[in-house]
């Protein structure tokens, strides 16, 4: 026999649908066609008396009829064997969307999902069309009745970009739009998503300074070197790429490049080492031509990422040799490994690295990542002089 309860839990099982219907008719701008709902359930009498007289006498009472808003029952007479003429239950109803909102307590919500479309039908209407903008919605249906979000905010940033071809002058943080600095980059996701469908052009993959062609801060490559003045210094990339047009770099023979902050800055180095901090998958920018006439080597963390940053650092330096990145090292320090992520790119490792990935993948879950922080400085320095003999 249907409940309150069971009608209010039905009722919410219907919000998918219902955010379906009610988008494409505020869009469109259409009546709204989704009421009245049925609400299906046993309704059927029993043989006892009393049972239905409660049951009904419930389902009465948390009516529409009874408290103004809700569910309508709606009733039929009937001769019950048994019981005689009786009124049943014909259907239960949620006649409309006032109603609806009210029985599953979506009032946050349907605002919410008003106010984005309201806000936004406007945009679409002048750069676009309704049926990006249905397409875009229904593709994006939880972000819709999420009432966090500043509507508002993203459509000041949208307008202004599509009115604005001069956005290349500006930083992100610095742009004439009345939003707080770092709006932009806290709503990059759905500012993104909705510019894709408002120009119609996949942006997928691309930093959000260059979907809004905005400037870019210069990336920054920290190095040390033994150096008389200074140990440590952060060049942007560009001007890495093109340090050996304005110094000479001759006396540089070996380049490392490190994974990790603490061992970049504490590795040893000599006199003729540079040493890079990579930065994880960093590693993919660094594509400097003048590190290729260099001996280079890469160490990472033991484990598949460790691997697959190796295997992509070589398919850009095909002579990099790793170093400590082996079942050796491994198993000295086997009393650290912790659990780690998995990788798939592992297509330029050689026989030693691929027998430390197939260990890794044959060891407990908990136990497939050695950190390289958890290295002593001793082993570092005993074998960085194995390189020299």
């Amino acid at each position: 026999m249907l409940t309150p309860d069971i009608i209010v839990q039905k009722a919410k099982n219907k919000w998918g649908e219902y955010k379906k219907a009610l988008i494409t008719s505020i869009i469109l701008g259409n009546d709204f066609s989704f009421f009245p709902l049925i609400i299906r359930g046993n309704t059927s009498l029993d043989k006892s008396f009393n049972s239905n007289a409660s049951s009904y006498s419930i389902l009465y009472n948390n009516s529409k009829a009874k408290v103004g808003k809700g569910y309508l029952i709606e009733w039929e007479d009937k001769t019950i064997r048994g019981l005689g003429n009786q009124s049943e239950i014909k259907k239960i109803v949620i006649p409309s969307n006032d109603d609806y909102i009210y029985i599953t307590k979506k009032e946050k919500e349907y605002k919410a999902i008003e106010t984005a479309l309201y806000t936004l039908i406007p945009l679409f209407e002048k750069h676009s069309n309704k049926g990006a903008f249905i397409s875009w919605a229904l593709s994006n249906l939880k972000e819709i009745d999420d009432n966090t979000i500043d509507w508002k905010g993203i459509n000041k940033v949208l307008s202004w970009f599509l009115a604005n071809k001069n956005s290349n002058m500006y930083y992100l943080r610095e742009l004439p739009i009345e939003v707080h600095t770092k709006f932009i980059e806290n709503n990059s996701n759905i500012l993104i998503s909705l510019y894709s469908s408002l120009l119609n052009k996949d942006l997928k993959g691309l930093r959000i300074e260059e979907v809004f062609n905005v400037k870019r801060k210069p990336i920054l490559i920290r190095l040390k070197l033994k150096h008389k003045l200074f140990e440590e210094i952060a060049l942007p990339l560009s001007s890495l790429k093109v340090l050996d047009k304005a110094y000479d770099l001759s006396q540089i023979e070996r380049i490392f490049i490190i994974e990790n902050e603490s061992v970049y800055l504490s590795f040893p180095i000599k006199d003729k080492d540079l040493c890079i901090f990579g930065g994880g998958f960093q590693v993919k920018i660094l594509d400097i031509p003048w590190f290729k006439e260099k001996d280079i080597y890469y160490f990472g963390d033991l484990d598949e990422h460790g691997l697959e940053i190796l295997s992509i650092a070589r398919s850009i330096y095909p002579s990099i040799k790793s170093i400590m990145m082996n079942v050796e090292t491994y198993d000295n320090y086997y009393c650290y490994a912790v659990g780690g992520p998995k990788a798939t790119c592992f297509d330029n490792l050689n026989s030693e690295e691929l027998k430390l990935l197939q260990k890794l993948r044959q060891n407990e879950p908990e136990h497939n990542r050695l950190e390289q922080e958890k290295i002593d400085q001793d082993y570092i320095s005993k074998f960085l002089e194995t390189l020299t003999t």
